[in-house]
């Protein structure tokens, strides 16, 4: 589709493209919402009945942070719902997906923590848990990878930024790579792994604050901006900003899981 044909359809809704984000945008906020609630739960229970033998301290904090993501990210997917032009209900989904992606790694680091600080660290659930982590982190990577192409190719005039797709498909590839490399030298890195939950949990927040305060500049611009032929430092900005820095932080999440050898 030509520029100024795509101009036509996402200057207002996305009734006319293969899948609408902000038809999208309500059923995510819900689900960012109600997980939310149960994590905001689990924050209460954990402090009102704590362990006699364990204080589960990394636990909590990246339950903190995952509920923190998961609050704001609720709250951006309900402006995105009432949104009514597509592009730019787009670019506030791309910096969304990101955030839901983190929020769900940080839980369950959280229970890997949890389950490990009562002493289950030898178990089958601990285990299957450190799996569940990584298959979430393989997930959230590509996921977004994917989510970028199909931003591109709805936002982008035809033919422009060709070295877009090139430079994602190398991000694609580094980005497993590190999460192949971290779960092979898992044992040799779980020294790591308690004192970087206090800098993962700092990371995730000032990245939420970073994907907050750019979703507000983008609430913002008129509508008319998005009508009009796209800027390529825009949509480059965006998709380049939506893969990196999500990327970074989900996978910092892996130095802060634990490993059955990480000690006290």
């Amino acid at each position: 589709m030509s520029w100024s044909g795509a101009a036509e359809v996402i200057g207002s809704g996305c009734d006319a493209l293969d899948w609408s984000p902000i038809g999208s945008a309500a059923s995510h906020s819900q689900l960012a919402g109600v997980v939310a609630g149960l994590v905001f739960a689990a924050i209460i229970v954990i402090v009102e009945r704590p362990s006699a033998t364990a204080r589960p301290t990394e636990a909590l904090t990246m339950f903190l942070a995952g509920f923190f993501t998961f609050a704001l990210d609720s709250f951006l997917f309900a402006v995105i719902a009432g949104d009514r032009t597509c592009a730019r209900a787009w670019t506030e989904t791309m910096i969304g997906a990101g955030l839901l992606g983190y929020g769900a790694v940080s839980l369950f680091v959280g229970i890997a923590w949890l389950l490990y600080e009562r002493g289950l660290g030898d178990t089958v659930p601990f285990r299957v848990t450190r799996v569940i982590v990584y298959a979430l982190v393989i997930i959230e990577v590509a996921q977004l990878n994917a989510t970028a192409r199909d931003y591109l190719r709805d936002i982008r005039p035809a033919g422009d930024g060709a070295w877009l797709d090139g430079l994602l498909t190398v991000g694609l590839v580094i980005g497993l790579a590190v999460i192949a490399g971290h779960a092979v030298l898992a044992a040799r890195l779980c020294g790591w792994a308690r004192r970087s939950v206090g800098v993962s949990a700092y990371v995730a927040i000032g990245y939420a604050l970073a994907s907050a305060l750019a979703f507000g500049l983008l609430t913002v611009v008129p509508a008319s901006y998005w009508s009009t032929e796209a800027d390529p430092v825009s949509y480059v900005s965006v998709t380049l900003g939506s893969i990196v820095l999500p990327s970074f932080v989900v996978i910092i999440q892996l130095l802060a899981l634990p490993h059955r050898n990480t000690g006290p």
